[in-house]
């Protein structure tokens, strides 16, 4: 793999973006834990990858044997996600412009306006950020909204052929409970490491029940 990663970044997304321009990654310590937690020739599966600050290096981390999928719903994002795959030569990165969910379906959502500055990663698919809540966090949206695709999490595994899930990190604002209701078979049979920001509502009790 490449001894330096290259970014392309939106020049304006003052959280994720500049943190790459200072680290290399979101959070090296993070990226530690997560590089101890996958096995090189593992598989990560990395949903709502952003810009790719841990799926492109964990790509190197995890080598030619290994695998990488990098879920990003939001097309400007995931064009800045491929570009970062590319410019690396990821070849055992997949990236793919879906959300995930609970079930397959289609659905509206405004995501993050690149050429003002806001938090990129703030972008939701399912609960649309309120826009005087948003201003909080320092979160534009586009005007207009866009159409996700939303797909399962065991339709993503059986659509890439997987045998195998080592890792599984969901970074989707609020939403980890649908995420993992969508993935009854990868978490029963393929026991991933389940990494995710704290959530409010049961989800430790859907990824308990399997």
């Amino acid at each position: 793999g490449p001894s330096v990663l290259m970014f392309a970044l939106p020049i304006n997304d003052f959280v994720v973006s500049k943190a790459i321009k200072l680290y290399g990654t979101y959070d090296p310590e993070e990226l530690r834990v997560y590089k101890q937690l996958l096995p090189v020739g593992g598989t990560y599966i990395d949903v709502g990858a952003n810009v790719g600050a841990y799926a492109v290096p964990l790509a190197v981390h995890v080598g030619r044997e290994g695998r990488v999928i990098a879920a990003e719903p939001f097309q400007s994002v995931f064009q800045l996600l491929t570009a970062n795959s590319a410019i690396n030569g990821l070849r055992n990165m997949r990236t793919r412009q879906v959300g995930l969910g609970a079930t397959a379906e289609r659905v509206r959502a405004r995501g993050p306006n690149l050429e003002e500055f806001s938090n990129a990663g703030m972008a939701r698919v399912f609960r649309p950020q309120e826009d005087a809540h948003a201003e909080t966090f320092h979160y534009i949206a586009n005007k207009n909204s866009e159409t996700i695709h939303v797909i399962t999490l065991d339709q993503l595994v059986e659509e890439e052929e997987l045998e195998t899930v080592s890792l599984l990190k969901v970074d989707v604002e609020g939403h980890l409970k649908a995420v993992l209701a969508g993935g009854p078979m990868t978490l029963r049979n393929m026991r991933p490491i389940v990494v995710a920001e704290h959530s409010d509502d049961d989800a430790l009790q859907n990824l308990e029940a399997e």
